[in-house]
């Protein structure tokens, strides 16, 4: 049987760009710079530095690339409540089981590895 989820208690997800500004600078680009690359006018790096824009999804990726950095060095995703609750996702920390291992998998040691 299913349940049905009331409106009101409804999990909204949010994607922002948390470290923008400070990724855009630390490439030395100016805003204007940036909306160039991506193809946006450039009051609307502004919005998006400050939170007042989020980017969407086909932003988000032309975002990451411009700046040379991996989604989540750029994004936070946060769970927003009808009541006004948030919590930002982070990703999991690896296992200490393979902590040390290139990619972080049992397979990493190559060849030698022990099983």
């Amino acid at each position: 049987m299913s349940q049905l989820v009331n409106a009101a208690d409804a999990i909204r997800v949010e994607v922002r760009a948390t470290s923008l500004a400070e990724l855009r600078r630390a490439r030395g680009l100016t805003q204007p710079e940036l909306a160039r690359r991506l193809g946006i006018t450039p009051n609307n790096v502004p919005a998006l530095e400050s939170g007042s824009r989020l980017a969407g999804p086909q932003l988000r990726p032309r975002l990451a690339d411009s700046l040379w950095v991996a989604f989540l060095h750029l994004f936070d995703v946060v769970l927003m409540t009808a009541d006004g609750h948030e919590q930002t996702l982070r990703p999991a920390a690896p296992s200490p089981r393979y902590a040390g291992h290139g990619s972080g998998g049992p397979m990493a040691d190559g060849p030698n590895r022990r099983l």
